[in-house]
């Protein structure tokens, strides 16, 4: 009796910014959907994890039929972590069908801090039961 192995399926990922610009180095990990609950889908006894390269495209692979969300775990550099969640179908053809696409929204340059300024300062609170000096 030879145990016939059921076929594996994938999805195809493109992670760009906000202008369809594409963005090395973001990472998610794979979730699959078990009715209401989400659970990590592991490989190898660790964690599916799956990073986009330098054309910001990714895959995933051998997986089963069935629903699956992707969470952001790093954002790329400059980049801020999203924090929703992407759920995908895994189809028979979903690797054929096309891309999908998930963007970053860059971080907002934080505004130079003054060291000499002391109305930078937040004010100086006493405690009621400290007697003024």
């Amino acid at each position: 009796n030879v145990k016939e192995e059921k076929p594996k399926y994938g999805v195809k990922f493109i992670k760009t910014d906000e202008n369809g610009i594409s963005l090395e180095g973001a990472e998610f990990k794979v979730y699959e959907k078990v009715g209401n609950q989400e659970k990590p889908v592991l490989k190898d006894g660790k964690f599916y994890i799956v990073k986009s390269g330098k054309d910001g495209r990714f895959a995933i692979t051998d997986l089963d039929k069935g629903s699956y969300v992707l969470w952001e775990t790093e954002a790329p550099e400059g980049y801020i972590k999203s924090n929703k969640k992407f759920p995908f179908e895994i189809t028979e053809d979903s690797y054929d069908k096309g891309t999908f696409q998930i963007k970053n929204e860059k971080e907002e340059p934080k505004p130079p801090v003054k060291n000499d300024d002391v109305n930078n300062k937040p004010p100086i609170k006493r405690r009621k039961d400290m007697p003024k000096t």
